[in-house]
């Protein structure tokens, strides 16, 4: 290894009990850029959420009480501040793109890496801003942060769907890899089919529009009585209480159970004993770390047609034109009712997540780290 071996990673935040798959993911590229041998130094910005695991120190948390634009002078007055101490910023998230170009636009010596899992905010993709917010932000991205974004070094998307997005949105493609979400897998035996117990369905994962569960709800509710079926909902979030109140309206409680929020070993033992996985989303998803974690365990899922699960499964899923509720419910019928074509599925499925596992998804993280770090001044 390089003498040139510090890297400063900024994230907002990071909550290994009850964060979601960007907290586990942004865990895993600091245990991996350690493993590989750099030094790396943890910024945090939201101390409220900071739940780390034992092994992450944060060399220092900063105050994240400032609106959009001080947020970004901020963020380009600590790379300045770290710049002597650094041969990398690694910046995980959309929110620190500006700041970061802000950065190498003023001179800024140091290579930036900024990490991608999710959208714009004025991206047609990305919903649930006022007009007026959303007008702002746009002037904002084509006028005057535009000028920023061809100073960043390397923009790491988590999956190509994403990149797509970008690329078409004017990012130049050539700044551009693909860095996904990868796991340390374990030795899961595979899946067995019980033709004698209910088909055991499972969805895990944020109980909101965008996610499609009051859909899943729909689609189970339309299953002929003859067929033999629970469904397990893993999670939490703003939707929650209309799904049960949903379950309650087309009668069928005894068959569904809403289990919050759990734990990674709890949660394993889900995928373990589930049948079918499903993920409804409607909106088109960057990536989908649930996906990959079924899969693990053998476990058939259905995913949607656009977005990344579709990328993730490969042809060892089945999938839905998403919230189409009439072709959900088709696939999901299909994979009840054939209990060969489950057990074909999930040992494909578990095949599949190999693809994501730390020794072959990691590999683009550590390539790109070296590549920027020598590039480095330094």
């Amino acid at each position: 290894m390089s003498t040139n071996n510090r890297i400063h990673f900024f994230v907002r935040t990071l909550n290994e009990e009850l964060g979601g798959g960007s907290h586990h993911n942004a865990i895993s590229f600091i245990r991996l850029l350690r493993e590989t041998g750099y030094e790396v130094i943890v910024h945090t910005f939201v101390l409220s959420d900071n739940r780390p695991p034992k092994d992450i120190q944060l060399i220092e948390h900063h105050g994240d009480n400032f609106g959009f634009l001080k947020a970004q002078n901020f963020l380009r007055k600590l790379l300045n501040q770290y710049e002597p101490d650094a041969d990398l910023f690694f910046l995980y998230g959309v929110d620190f793109m500006w700041g970061g170009g802000q950065y190498r636009f003023h001179k800024g010596k140091i290579p930036v890496a900024i990490y991608l899992d999710t959208y714009l905010d004025t991206m047609k993709l990305k919903k649930g801003f006022g007009w007026l917010y959303h007008f702002k932000r746009t002037l904002w991205d084509r006028l005057i942060g535009w000028r920023y974004i061809k100073y960043v070094d390397r923009f790491l998307a988590v999956s190509p769907f994403l990149l797509e997005q970008y690329t078409h949105f004017g990012f130049p493609k050539n700044k551009f890899s693909v860095v996904p979400n990868f796991f340390i897998l374990s030795d899961c035996q595979s899946h067995n089919v019980d033709i004698n117990n209910p088909v055991r369905l499972l969805y895990t994962g944020r109980i909101i529009y965008d996610k499609g569960v009051d859909l899943l709800i729909k689609a189970v509710a339309r299953l002929p009585k003859k067929y033999n079926w629970t469904l397990r909902i893993v999670g939490d979030g703003l939707m929650k209480n209309e799904c049960i109140n949903l379950t309650k309206t087309l009668n069928i409680t005894s068959k569904i159970k809403f289990i919050p929020w759990i734990n990674a070993r709890a949660l394993a033992n889900e995928y373990k004993h589930a049948d079918i996985f499903v993920h409804p989303a409607r909106w088109p998803e960057p990536f989908g770390r649930t996906i990959v974690e079924a899969m693990e365990y053998g476990v058939p899922v259905i995913v949607p047609s656009k977005g990344a699960p579709a990328w993730i499964v490969g042809d060892m899923g089945t999938i839905f034109d998403n919230g189409n509720l009439e072709e959900l419910y088709s696939v999901l019928e299909k994979l009840i009712i054939n209990p060969e074509l489950r057990a074909s599925l999930g040992i494909k499925a578990q095949k599949r997540a190999q693809t994501f596992s730390k020794e072959i998804a990691g590999v683009p993280l550590i390539n790109s780290a070296r590549e920027l770090i020598t590039e480095s001044p330094k």
